[in-house]
Order: structure tokens, then sequence, then C-alpha cells
């Protein structure tokens, strides 16, 4: 076998130890969260911004992480996922403007787009 078999054989077996919910809270929570902080305070710095993108940048790759075989759960699903990452796609481009209100109008997406997905997939409670 080669490393590059190798590789991939420990790339599958990870992802299938790598649930939804791990998505939401390692990457999807806080990179939102650091989305929305924006209305409280908008960034200054380069370094501020660059943050920002670097949240952003784990929304659209979260998006993709979701639509993963092992975690899909059908067609609106992956659309949901699609649209979380427009939306941080939408943050990138307003944050490399320096638009504070791009970055909110990309926040506001995003609500919508969660708001929606967990209405049909998260259970009662949580």
């Amino acid at each position: 076998m080669s490393h590059l078999s190798t590789v991939i054989i420990i790339a599958a077996a990870t992802v299938a130890n790598v649930g939804v919910r791990d998505v939401m809270d390692a990457m999807i929570i806080p990179a939102s969260n650091a989305l929305f902080d924006v209305g409280r305070q908008a960034p200054e710095s380069d370094e501020e911004w660059l943050a920002l993108r670097k949240q952003a940048v784990i929304l659209v790759e979260a998006g993709r992480a979701l639509t993963i075989d092992s975690r899909s759960r059908g067609i609106a699903w992956d659309n949901w996922s699609e649209a979380l990452s427009a939306a941080g796609q939408s943050a990138i481009n307003a944050i490399d403007n320096r638009d504070a209100d791009g970055a909110l109008d990309a926040g506001n997406a995003l609500i919508e787009t969660c708001t929606d997905c967990h209405l049909q997939h998260l259970p009662a409670g949580n």
C-alpha cells in the first residue's frame, strides 16, 4: 500500500468520526459569532479584518463539510449548506472591501439560512 493510499484511508476514517454537531460546535458557531459581533464592534485594524476574514473562510468550508456524504441529509440540507457557504463568501467579499454593513448583511443571510435549516433538522429543545 502506498503512503497516499494510507493517507486517504485515514482521512476517510477520520471524517466518519466527525459529525454534524462537531462541525457546528468547532466551526460554524464560533465563526458565525465572530461575524455577528461586527454589529457591536466593527473591525478597525488590518489585523482585526484579517481575523474576521479567517472566520468567514471557515463558514465557507463548513458549508462544504456539511455536504460530505456521511453528513448530508438530502437535497434541502445540501441547499442550506450551500447557502451557508454563500453567506460566508458574501462576508469575505465585504471584508475584503472593509465593508462592515456588507458583513452584517452576510450575517443576516446566515441567520436566515441557519434558522430555516434548524427548524427542519434540529431536534426540539436543542
